[in-house]
């Protein structure tokens, strides 16, 4: 066979093999871990409530005043554990995977004889942050490997009569810090 014939046929063989063009597609392939916003919340001689979407109720608690005219009021679970210099009313504890803020707010506002007030030692809760109607931020960036926030709250009663004896919601909220 000469030259001329061997190209021929090759082309001829190449021609007669199907062309193969290559195609594709891409997926985005995404690996998640789940932020998970959690934290329980503990009052003394009671146990740990978890935090939900629309609010789990925890024990009451109360301050009492035996003359109207009472400051540093401590709280105390109704007909429970009392809040001393040692034992917080409220202990936050992160059981999620993320940073948390916590906020407390009452649903409405005290009676104008009733200051209400807190922090997160017992010295400070004397003179701490007024809480009322409005958001007051108790824990800033409580991590989840950190120890439980104390949080302690004092009444101060101010010629209040028996009739300003009034009850409230106080809602506690964890964001993501």
């Amino acid at each position: 066979m000469n030259r001329k014939t061997t190209i021929a046929l090759a082309v001829f063989a190449l021609l007669l093999v199907p062309i193969v063009w290559a195609i594709s597609t891409t997926t985005l392939v995404y690996f998640n871990i789940n932020s998970v916003v959690a934290y329980t919340l503990t009052l003394p001689g009671e146990s740990a409530v978890n935090a939900n979407s629309t609010g789990a109720p925890t024990a009451d608690i109360e301050f009492t005043s035996a003359t109207g005219t009472d400051t540093n009021v401590e709280a105390h679970v109704v007909a429970g554990d009392w809040q001393n210099s040692t034992v917080p009313i409220f202990l936050f504890d992160n059981t999620g995977t993320v940073d948390l803020n916590i906020t407390v707010a009452l649903n409405a506002t005290t009676v104008p004889c009733i200051n209400f007030t807190g922090a997160t030692t017992h010295a400070a809760a004397l003179t701490g942050a007024v809480i009322g109607t409005s958001s007051v931020t108790v824990v800033t960036g409580l991590t989840p490997s950190a120890s439980a926030q104390e949080w302690y709250m004092i009444a101060d009663f101010s010629s209040c009569n028996a009739g300003d004896t009034s009850v409230r919601r106080l809602t506690s909220t964890g964001l993501q810090s």
